[in-house]
């Protein structure tokens, strides 16, 4: 897959999870008082991207 086309599908993800993640936060289980110690380098939109771009391969 060529860089534009990345490019397209990750601006595509990042609009919809911005809409998205507020609906899915809201419906999500309360949390516990214990954090994560660490926090991810990737972000979301980045990770959803890799994944459909490797799902192309198969």
């Amino acid at each position: 897959m060529n860089v534009s086309k990345l490019v397209e599908i990750y601006y595509a993800v990042d609009e919809f999870l911005i809409k998205f993640m507020p609906y899915m936060e809201s419906h999500l289980l309360p949390t516990s008082d214990r954090k994560p110690t660490r926090t991810c380098s990737l972000t979301l939109s980045e990770i959803m991207t890799i994944l459909m771009d490797l799902s192309h391969l198969h």
